[in-house]
């Protein structure tokens, strides 16, 4: 079984991981440390979108889950691209992997990135991480040139529940041209206010 492991360590991770994820699985500890060894020689990305894949199934959870720590921030855009279709117990695996992978400082820093579809992503995982001590830095994205930008700015602030996002969402509101950033913004105040006790 090690040999085979040895075998399949120099494929490509589209050809080998998922059969390098069950290796990992083995009684044998030597089997084990090979196939976690030959999953991480290979590309990261695409063992991250392999791992990440493996933690809907609760056989492969704990080892996904190990893995995906050792992959560290390379593992960040597959989690984060996971986590919107994902349900409950598992979008909080996904949470908790994030942070275990220190993506909190990537993700701001991707608030910044050039291309829209980066910020976008930042924004996401912010939200799944319930980032509400970083409202200032997700709503800045509300100024953003790129409309589908702000429309995710305002769907993660009015997701988060933070008060201190009620001031930037209203400001926005009241500013930005396009009526779809608009209408989402809405959404997201209502959701921020509804639960509010109303004032004497």
């Amino acid at each position: 079984r090690a040999r085979a492991v040895e075998v399949l360590g120099g494929f490509d991770a589209e050809l080998s991981a998922d059969h390098l994820v069950e290796a990992a699985k083995d009684p044998a500890d030597d089997v084990r440390q090979a196939a976690e060894d030959a999953l991480l020689a290979q590309r990261p990305a695409a063992v991250a979108d392999v791992l990440v894949a493996r933690l809907a199934s609760p056989s492969h959870r704990r080892i996904a889950q190990n893995l995906l720590v050792r992959v560290g921030a390379d593992a960040i855009p597959a989690l984060v691209a996971a986590a919107p279709n994902a349900p409950g117990k598992l979008a909080d695996v996904i949470a908790s992997l994030l942070v275990e992978v220190g993506a909190e400082e990537r993700l701001l820093a991707d608030l910044d990135d050039r291309d829209p579809r980066v910020r976008i992503s930042a924004l996401i995982g912010l939200g799944v991480i319930s980032a509400t001590q970083h409202i200032g830095a997700i709503a800045s994205r509300l100024e953003d040139p790129m409309t589908v930008v702000r429309i995710q700015a305002a769907e993660v602030l009015g997701a988060l529940g933070d008060d201190a996002a009620l001031e930037p969402l209203k400001k926005a509101f009241v500013s930005d041209p396009d009526m779809g950033v608009v209408a989402t913004i809405e959404g997201a105040l209502r959701r921020l206010t509804e639960d509010q006790p109303d004032a004497d």
